[in-house]
C-alpha cells in the first residue's frame, strides 16, 4: 500500500488507479495528463509544485507547444495537474499545496441553443433528406428530455414508466450520471409516439437507441453531416440539446425547477446551460 508519493508520476498513477479511470471522462484525463507528463516528466518532484512561477512557466510551455490552443484548452491541462495533486493531498500521501495564480482569460462564446423550429427541422431532414429515423428520434428525445448523450445511448425500454407518464435517467449501474444521482423527467407528449413505436415489442432491458450506432463516435459522425447539411454552426453540436431542453424550460420555470429536470445537484450549475432568448427578453421588457 501506497504510504505517500513524491513525484508527478507517483501523484498522476494513484490519482488514475484510485479516481480518475472510474469516472465517465476517464480518456479525457489521459490525454490532459500525457500533456502534463510530456512537459515535466515522471519523476518531477512535488516539491516543486508550490510556487506558482512553475505553473506560469507550464502554462507558457502549453501555449507554445500546442499554438492553435484556445486559452481555455491550456487551462483545462493545468486544472487536470492542480486535481491530481489536490486528490493526492487530500488522500495524505503529501502535504503539497497548490499555489493560488489566475486563469488565462477566455475569450466569451455566443450561447447555442436550438429553437423549436430548428428541432423540428433537423429531425425532419434527418427522416427526409437521408432516411435516418433513428437520428430522427433521437434529436428530439434528446431536446425534449435534457438527457446526456451516454444516458441517452445506455437508455432502456425499462426506463419508461407509462404509468406515470415519465422517463428515468440513471440509477442503474450501467447507467450512470455525471452526477451519480437518478432523477425522472416527465414525458413530453411530443414523446409519446416516438417511445411507443421504439418499445413495442421489446423487453425491459432492451435500449431504446444504443443499437442504432456503433459506438458515439458515428452518431456525432452523422449528426455532423446532418448539421452541416442544414447549415447550422459549428458550435452546435449534441450537447446543444441539452441546453436547449434547459433554455426552453427557463420561459417559464425556475432554475430549482429546471435543475431537478436536468439532474443538476447545484442550482448554480443550471445558469450555463439556460440561455436568455429573444422571447424572455420580449417577456421581460413587456413585463416591466
Amino acid at each position: 500500500m501506497t504510504d505517500s508519493v513524491s513525484t508527478w508520476g507517483q501523484a498522476s498513477d494513484w490519482h488514475w488507479k484510485n479516481v480518475a479511470r472510474r469516472q465517465a471522462q476517464a480518456k479525457t484525463f489521459q490525454i490532459n495528463c500525457k500533456h502534463v507528463t510530456n512537459y515535466c516528466g515522471k519523476s518531477l518532484p512535488l516539491t516543486r509544485l508550490k510556487k506558482a512561477a512553475w505553473w506560469i512557466e507550464f502554462r507558457n510551455e502549453l501555449q507554445d507547444e500546442h499554438p492553435t490552443w484556445a486559452p481555455a484548452t491550456a487551462n483545462r491541462v493545468v486544472c487536470l495537474a492542480k486535481t491530481v495533486i489536490n486528490s493526492t493531498r487530500r488522500a495524505g500521501l503529501h502535504d503539497i499545496e497548490v499555489p493560488d495564480f489566475p486563469n488565462l482569460k477566455e475569450a466569451e462564446i455566443k450561447p447555442e441553443y436550438f429553437t423549436r423550429d430548428q428541432v423540428e427541422e433537423l429531425s425532419l431532414t434527418a427522416r427526409k433528406m437521408f432516411e435516418w429515423q433513428d437520428m430522427s428520434d433521437a434529436i428530439v428525445f434528446a431536446a425534449y428530455t435534457g438527457m446526456r448523450q451516454a444516458n441517452l445511448m445506455r437508455a432502456q425500454v425499462g426506463d419508461i414508466d407509462w404509468d406515470m407518464n415519465r422517463i428515468g435517467v440513471g440509477g442503474r449501474p450501467d447507467n450512470p450520471t455525471k452526477a451519480g444521482n437518478c432523477y425522472w423527467v416527465p414525458m413530453s407528449p411530443r414523446l409519446e409516439e416516438i417511445l411507443q413505436r421504439r418499445s413495442e415489442g421489446h423487453s425491459a432491458r432492451a435500449l431504446l437507441f444504443g443499437n442504432c450506432w456503433d459506438d458515439r463516435h458515428q452518431l456525432l459522425k452523422h449528426f455532423k453531416k446532418l448539421r452541416d447539411y442544414c447549415e447550422f454552426s459549428p458550435r452546435h453540436n449534441w450537447h446543444t440539446f441539452r441546453h436547449t431542453f434547459a433554455t426552453w424550460l427557463a420561459e417559464s420555470e425556475s432554475p430549482a425547477t429546471i435543475a431537478k429536470l436536468t439532474g443538476h445537484r447545484d442550482v448554480t450549475s443550471v445558469l450555463r446551460y439556460t440561455k436568455p432568448n429573444e422571447k424572455v427578453c420580449r417577456d421581460a421588457i413587456r413585463n416591466l
